[in-house]
C-alpha cells in the first residue's frame, strides 16, 4: 500500500484550499487539522466549518479511497491571528487561513491585490458584472 501523502490547503480568506493530493490503495482515513485565529463569527470561518469541510469530506469518501477525520480549532484556541504561517510550518496545523496582511515577505502573492495599479477605486464599479 502506497504512502497517503498530505498536502496542506491554505489561502486567504478561503481562496485557500489548494489541492489535497493522495495516492492510496483501499480506504485510507487522513487526519487533519484546521486551525484559524479568527473565531466561527467570521464568514471566512463560519464557512469553512459549513461548506468547506463536509463538502471535501464528502467528495473524498465518495471515491472510496479517502476518508477524512478533522480536529478543528477555531478563535485562537490552536493558534493566534498572525500565527498562522509559523503554525503550519511547524506541523501544527495541515489546513488554515493565511492572510497575507499579516505576513507580506513570507505571502507576497497574497497581496498583489493590494499593490495592483490601474484598478478602479469603487467596489461598487469593480462588482457590477457579478450582480
Amino acid at each position: 500500500m502506497k504512502v497517503l501523502k498530505k498536502t496542506a490547503l491554505a489561502g486567504a480568506a478561503l481562496s485557500s484550499l489548494g489541492a489535497l493530493s493522495t495516492a492510496a490503495v483501499g480506504q485510507e482515513t487522513l487526519k487533519l487539522t484546521f486551525a484559524a485565529g479568527h473565531s466561527e463569527i467570521f464568514h471566512w470561518e463560519k464557512h469553512v466549518r459549513e461548506t468547506f469541510v463536509p463538502v471535501l469530506t464528502e467528495a473524498l469518501a465518495k471515491t472510496g479511497e479517502v476518508e477524512i477525520e478533522w480536529t478543528q480549532a477555531y478563535g485562537g484556541t490552536l493558534v493566534k491571528v498572525g500565527s498562522e504561517v509559523e503554525s503550519f510550518q511547524q506541523g501544527i496545523m495541515d489546513v488554515g487561513h493565511m492572510s497575507g496582511v499579516f505576513k507580506p515577505a513570507q505571502l507576497g502573492l497574497m497581496n498583489v491585490t493590494y499593490a495592483m495599479p490601474f484598478g478602479p477605486e469603487d467596489p461598487n464599479l469593480v462588482t457590477d458584472d457579478w450582480n
